[in-house]
């Protein structure tokens, strides 16, 4: 991370899934606990593999950047909380770790609409996506558009 030479890998089918998304209304939210000075390569990397524009949020502080509830879970939480408070419905949401699952069923998310990658897919009632979007791009592609109480 330090010299740029790492790039995180893209989940087959992820940007398509987050093109859906964006083109059913749903304002999206990149929300990870990188801290704040990865926000440009984080940035960069979302722009080069053409995923749809949304805001982007990373920790504030670096000891919430812990992979715990207590940082990292506690960060997506509040933050989630924060878009709740502003008259965002949580429709659906996207992640990979247990801070993610924490984050979404504390703020709200319907279990059937936390969508897990990878070893945690399914805990908690979460749905499994494996480890990639393939099926879950196909799937998704007829539901109606998001149900937001504004339009974005």
């Amino acid at each position: 991370l330090a010299d740029g030479s790492y790039v995180a890998e893209e989940r087959a089918q992820s940007v398509e899934a987050m093109w859906t998304r964006a083109d059913q209304g749903y304002p999206l939210v990149y929300l990870t606990g990188r801290p704040y000075e990865l926000t440009d390569i984080t940035r960069e990397w979302l722009a080069e593999l053409g995923y749809p524009a949304g805001t982007v949020q990373l920790v504030d502080d670096v000891a919430e950047i812990l992979p715990t509830n207590s940082a990292v879970g506690t960060f997506k939480l509040r933050t989630l909380n924060a878009y709740t408070d502003r008259g965002f419905v949580l429709d659906a949401a996207y992640g990979n770790a247990t801070t993610d699952i924490y984050g979404f069923l504390g703020a709200g998310v319907p279990e059937d609409r936390a969508f897990i990658l990878g070893v945690h897919g399914g805990e908690q009632g979460t749905v499994a996506l494996g480890d990639d979007y393939v099926d879950h791009a196909a799937a998704i592609a007829t539901e109606p558009p998001a149900r937001q109480p504004f339009r974005w």
